[in-house]
């Protein structure tokens, strides 16, 4: 198959054996982002991209706690971003995606879940109502920072990610990320983003039944 990495060959069972099946790991390297425009953008938009990113880096790296270590933009992905530091490595979502037909208000389920993490409401200056969340990633004992919100016509999320490989949770509370998406400088972000899209619209809207 074009594109796929090797992996060990299918491990044949006899009938009646307690070995598990084993079958076979292919990596696929597409040359194109499938999330991508099918016309890329011309160099003045191109430029109002960057300029927005590098507005939303410096965001990231003012007004979230230190311990986030260093911001740094990642490659053909508008909405991502990598903090590093002693600690870890946290993949950083900024995303303001066009959705026309998104949940316009977010709410907390009516019972907690292990699975989704204590959520809290949150109420933005301008009356929007944001869920902010830790949740629990791989084996439950690391979180991921989490919210969410519907501003305009755009579905908002923010998320900073634990850092599995070395155990380390993502080092922004529930508090913390409630206080960064109030933040005047970012509110403007999203509303700019909304005014003047910088993503692709969703082709699907799932905040894991938190609507």
């Amino acid at each position: 198959m074009p594109g796929a990495g090797g992996g060990p060959d299918p491990v044949a069972v006899q009938p009646g054996s307690d070995a598990p099946r084993v079958f076979p790991t292919v990596t696929f390297f597409p040359t194109v982002d499938p999330l991508a425009p099918s016309t890329p953008p011309g160099e003045d938009e191109r430029r109002r991209i960057e300029t927005y990113r590098q507005a939303t880096a410096g965001a990231l790296q003012d007004l979230l706690p230190p311990e986030i270590g260093q911001i740094r933009l990642v490659a053909d992905q508008v909405d991502t971003y990598l903090a590093s530091s002693a600690h870890g490595m946290y993949v950083v979502r900024f995303s303001v995606a066009p959705a026309p037909d998104g949940a316009k208000e977010r709410s907390c389920p009516p019972t907690e879940s292990v699975k989704t993490g204590k959520c809290r409401l949150v109420r933005l200056p301008d009356g929007v109502d944001a869920t902010v969340r830790a949740m629990p990633e791989g084996d439950g004992t690391v979180t991921t920072a989490v919210a969410s919100f519907h501003l305009g016509g755009s579905d908002v999320t923010v998320a900073v990610n634990a850092d599995d490989s070395a155990r380390s949770s993502a080092p922004v509370t529930s508090a913390q990320l409630a206080d960064f998406i109030r933040d005047p400088r970012v509110l403007e972000l999203v509303r700019g983003a909304d005014r003047d899209p910088v993503q692709e619209p969703r082709i699907s809207h799932d905040e894991g039944g938190n609507r």
